[in-house]
């Protein structure tokens, strides 16, 4: 069934008989709709679906940098920069995992930087050096180069602020929940008409403290993001452990079945009765 909103002249959304209606870039389009669908499930179509859905989430989460790296192919192309991301690294990704090093995130005419130098701090910040023209003869001074770092564990992404090319360095500070786990830099160049560069992997080093985060919290970290959690069973067993059942001799039981003496509070020389409500206490 379709619904059309702006009355019967205009475009429309779902199906009317053999022809399906959408709306793609603000523009009402239609497409036939297939006779018959063939869908064995087979293994091998099984797995490149499975590749498929991880190549079209890692192009929602990199969407920030995308919609300024790939706007201008994307309208060459007439599709999204989603689209035209999965489109240009499906060769990246592969059922062992996926090529972070090889991902295009930019693509257009505009002249590249070299990086010189990169690295992350001790206060977690990026330091990059560039060169402003290091191959092509013509570059514009004011081009503004950004860096889009990117962390698979927390499956987030930051785009730095832009700096001019005639600044040759770049400074970007990362998440603190970030330190010590693996994150990706890649670079790209826009000038004033929007255009881009190809997109620069930045190989930098880290002199971040190794261990600032624990195992533990770096675990909590990831599961919050849906990841895989390696320490829930560890985190179960000191659950049960601090569970305790208060008997009414006024010991306390554990469940492994060990006994502990309440310790007894004195006041002015008397024992506190059973019920009654201690001084100083948020309690009563």
């Amino acid at each position: 069934m379709a619904k059309q909103s702006y009355g019967i002249l205009d475009g429309y959304r779902g199906t009317v008989g053999t022809v399906i209606g959408y709306r793609w870039r603000g523009k009402w389009c239609l497409r036939a709709r297939p006779r018959q669908v063939s869908n064995p499930r087979t293994e091998a179509q099984q797995e490149h679906r499975m590749l498929f859905r991880d190549m079209v989430q890692l192009a929602g989460k990199m969407k920030q940098a995308l919609q300024t790296g790939l706007h201008q192919e994307s309208l060459e192309e007439q599709m999204t920069e989603c689209n035209l991301f999965v489109k240009i690294n499906k060769g990246r990704f592969t059922p062992q995992g996926v090529d972070y090093s090889a991902l295009e995130i930019s693509r257009g005419p505009v002249a590249p930087v070299a990086f010189t130098s990169a690295a992350v701090d001790e206060g977690n910040v990026l330091r990059a050096s560039f060169e402003k023209n290091p191959l092509h003869l013509h570059a514009e001074s004011t081009d503004e180069v950004r860096v889009y770092a990117f962390c698979p564990a927390l499956r987030e992404g930051r785009l730095s602020k832009p700096v001019f090319r005639r600044d040759r360095q770049l400074a970007m500070a990362l998440p603190d929940e970030w330190a010590g786990l693996e994150v990706h830099f890649y670079a790209y160049v826009e000038d004033w008409k929007h255009q881009t560069s190809e997109t620069i992997y930045v190989e930098g080093r880290s002199e971040h403290p190794e261990g600032e985060l624990s195992t533990l919290k770096r675990e909590n970290i990831v599961a919050k993001k849906g990841a895989p959690r390696r320490g829930s069973e560890h985190l179960e067993k000191r659950k049960k452990c601090s569970e305790e059942v208060k008997s009414e001799k006024g010991e306390v039981r554990s469940p492994a079945g060990a006994t502990e003496h309440r310790q007894v509070v004195e006041r002015s020389g008397t024992p506190v009765e059973k019920g009654e409500a201690r001084s100083g206490s948020h309690f009563t």
